[in-house]
């Protein structure tokens, strides 16, 4: 199983058509998003990608009234709060938005797939039986440091527990490149 992961959307439509009409989306599976979607009609884009898409929310999705009331038109996508756990192929999944939490999650050593996002900068690391994987931001900017960065996301495959991540310029319609710095090898 291939998930496409994402995080931080901040409306960027732009950007997530981009990863939505990609193949590296084609080929994937399941779609989880590690918040910071922002409006509502984001939900509408990832339900496009018409396999099922779990999301929770991040510190920037505040009309959460209007993004659950657009989830009886969508049965594939599905909002679980602040936190999404799951076995998705035999991988025990947890998701949140936030670092520190994420970094609490790992230490429990509980999970096989850790997935966090919050702080924009793409992060894959290893560590005992768990994997932690940040996939940076589908917005492309760093609000600390307020400059862009490129887009980006992870896909992850759960039979070879390969880590491929990927990135793409501001303005680029198709010239998404493996980001190799990010990417892990089934090797653990």
């Amino acid at each position: 199983m291939k998930i496409l992961l994402l995080s931080d959307i901040h409306d960027n439509v732009w950007a997530l058509q981009v990863i939505l009409q990609s193949q590296q989306a084609a080929e994937a599976d399941v779609l989880i998003c590690c918040g910071d979607l922002c409006s509502p009609f984001i939900i509408d884009l990832l339900a496009a990608f018409k396999k099922p898409v779990h999301t929770v929310l991040g510190n920037n999705d505040c009309d959460v009234a209007a993004m659950t009331g657009k989830l009886a038109k969508y049965s594939n996508v599905k909002i679980h709060g602040e936190y999404y756990r799951d076995e998705l192929d035999n991988k025990t999944i947890a998701v949140n938005h936030y670092p520190d939490k994420a970094q609490k999650l790992l230490q429990l050593q509980a999970y096989d797939v850790v997935c966090f996002g919050h702080d924009h900068s793409i992060f894959t690391k290893h560590e005992g039986k768990t994997l932690l994987l940040n996939p940076g931001a589908v917005m492309g900017f760093n609000a600390m440091q307020l400059t862009d960065i490129n887009s980006s996301f992870i896909v992850y495959n759960t039979r070879t527990s390969d880590v491929q991540a990927y990135r793409f310029a501001r303005n680029a319609t198709t010239n998404i490149v493996r980001w190799d710095e990010y990417c892990l090898n089934g090797a653990f």
